[in-house]
């Protein structure tokens, strides 16, 4: 039986900042980082426990652009695309 608010599977995380992937998989906090500390402690826990996974993808195939930068139609399209799984 599964849990209430248990999800079955692994969550995939997806980032085009390698150095975001790299705190999150092991610990790589610099004195330039420890402002989010208590953030990368949260989501490398979740990352140890299986509860999320972390994949680079290209910033030119990144579709949470469409909702932080102003893009190009044809890039705007294309998120669109992905986002409204079209």
């Amino acid at each position: 039986m599964r849990s209430p608010g248990k999800i079955p599977e692994t969550v995939t995380c997806y980032s085009d900042n390698t150095a975001c992937i790299d705190i999150v998989k092991a610990h790589g906090l610099t004195a330039k980082s420890k402002h989010f500390e208590r953030w990368a402690a949260y989501v490398r826990d979740l990352y140890q426990r299986h509860i999320i996974g972390v994949e680079y993808v290209n910033t030119d195939k990144m579709p949470a652009d469409i909702f932080t930068k102003a893009l190009p139609f044809d890039a705007f399209a294309l998120h669109r695309a992905v986002l409204l799984n079209v």
